[in-house]
């Protein structure tokens, strides 16, 4: 597991390293302004396995369903972008499945190097989702479906949970 941390506040270091003792995390803390593509840029080159999942730190599971969806998949040259439930309230009660979002992805490491892959790097998140979403739909390579047991949390919209160097606003400094 690779995480890529841009001075957040909110969970101790520590704390999560002896909360999961048995797992192999590696946490690179980055000193720059806030940039979804370059934390997954970064998490990328800082991965190791055949497989790879770019995954925001806000999203649940409490199945292994999406794994497997995953593994077949990728098994057929694809790159999954899976459907998550969106839960908009604090009790988790109450969401719906939320189709237009990309930012979730699994992919095999060696096809994403030999194909050039690289997220876009903006000041401000979601337009890396739409860019990473077409570069593989061009290439005939994009599988989504729902997934059972795969959750986005509620959370409030606030600089609560935005780090000092987030940025809001309309897209700017974009790379391909």
């Amino acid at each position: 597991i690779v995480i890529v941390d841009f001075g957040s506040t909110d969970y101790s270091q520590k704390k999560l390293l002896a909360q999961f003792p048995s797992l192999k995390i590696k946490i690179i803390n980055e000193e720059t302004f806030f940039s979804r593509g370059k934390g997954l840029n970064i998490g990328f080159q800082n991965s190791t396995k055949q497989n790879v999942f770019f995954c925001d730190a806000d999203m649940m599971f409490n199945s292994d369903d999406i794994f497997i969806s995953a593994q077949t998949e990728l098994s057929k040259g694809k790159v999954f972008f899976p459907i998550c439930f969106d839960l908009i309230e604090p009790t988790h009660q109450v969401g719906y499945w939320r189709e237009s979002g990309y930012g979730m992805m699994f992919g095999n490491r060696k096809q994403l190097i030999k194909l050039g892959f690289k997220w876009s790097e903006y000041d401000s998140l979601g337009q890396e989702d739409n860019d990473a979403c077409e570069f593989f739909t061009k290439r005939d390579m994009v599988t989504r479906y729902k997934v059972k047991g795969y959750f986005h949390q509620w959370h409030p919209s606030s600089k609560f949970f935005k780090n000092s160097n987030y940025k809001v606003g309309a897209i700017s400094k974009g790379t391909k």
